[in-house]
């Protein structure tokens, strides 16, 4: 019988534990994991089990994704190693506040600060529900999540959305929908 092949989401947890604690075992690592199978998505599986965490350790990782974004958030840390700029400094610290204890991987935290670059007057919540759709839309391609807002699914051109906004109201809805379809004729 052939093995079944770990979900991406599974390995990319698998990876930043062990990046953020290389001292972690693989059976602590599963253990992690499995306060997670609430948070994943429908179509992720299981959690790997520790033999099978043992191996993913070793893999490499996906093509154009650089290893510190899969470590955790960390001030002044991921600035004086060059994960992110010192610029981003007061927006990562403001999504870190947000999630109340909970630290965004560097790349969560990236998205987050280009986000709020983008659009800095818009609730917290919305900026960091985007940056988490654009950090899943980066590292797994734009058709793997089911879970995100249905005015995103199967967006290639997130500057129209955020231009336009039309979660704002049907004024901004209509005019995003009339150049989306400009666009595409």
């Amino acid at each position: 019988m052939a093995k079944a092949r770990t979900h991406l989401y599974w390995k990319r947890w698998v990876w930043r534990l062990k990046g953020d604690n290389p001292s972690l075992s693989a059976v602590e690592i599963e253990e992690r994991l499995q306060a997670l199978v609430k948070e994943a998505p429908k179509n992720s599986g299981s959690p790997p089990a520790a033999r099978t965490i043992r191996d993913i350790v070793k893999e490499p990782r996906p093509a154009g994704i650089r290893e510190e974004e899969f470590l955790s958030f960390r001030w002044p840390q991921s600035m004086e190693r060059g994960d992110l700029p010192w610029e981003a400094s007061e927006r990562c610290l403001e999504l870190l506040r947000h999630l109340q204890g909970e630290r965004p991987s560097v790349r969560l935290a990236k998205w987050f600060w280009r986000v709020s670059l983008a659009i800095p007057n818009e609730p917290i919540g919305r900026r960091h529900a985007l940056a988490q759709w654009l950090d899943t839309i980066e590292f797994f391609g734009v058709g793997f999540f089911d879970g995100g807002p249905p005015e995103l699914a199967g967006l290639t051109e997130i500057d129209w959305f955020l231009a336009f906004r039309p979660w704002v109201g049907l004024e901004n809805s209509e005019a995003y929908a009339a150049a989306i379809g400009r666009q595409k004729e």
